[in-house]
C-alpha cells in the first residue's frame, strides 16, 4: 500500500514538472506580454522625436509672432 501511493507521488511530481517545463513560458516572458511598454526600433523611435520636434517649433513660430504683434502694438500706442 505505502509502495503505491510513492508510486502515485512520483507520477504526480513528474505531471507536474513536465507540465511545468513544457507548456509554460517563464514568468519573465509571461509579464512581458502583458506589460504596456514595448521596445522601439531606433527608425521608428526617430521619427516620433521628429514629429515632436516639429510640434515644438511650430509652437515656438506662433510665440514669436505673438511676441512680435505685442511689441508692435505697444510702439504704436506710445507706451514702450
Amino acid at each position: 500500500m505505502i509502495g503505491l501511493l510513492g508510486l502515485a507521488g512520483q507520477v504526480g511530481v513528474h505531471a507536474i514538472s513536465d507540465y511545468s517545463s513544457t507548456k509554460r513560458k517563464p514568468l519573465g516572458q509571461r509579464l512581458v506580454e502583458w506589460s504596456p511598454l514595448r521596445a522601439l526600433p531606433d527608425d521608428e523611435y526617430e521619427a516620433i522625436l521628429e514629429e515632436k520636434l516639429v510640434k515644438i517649433e511650430a509652437e515656438i513660430s506662433i510665440l514669436d509672432q505673438q511676441i512680435a504683434d505685442l511689441r508692435a502694438a505697444t510702439q504704436t500706442t506710445g507706451h514702450g
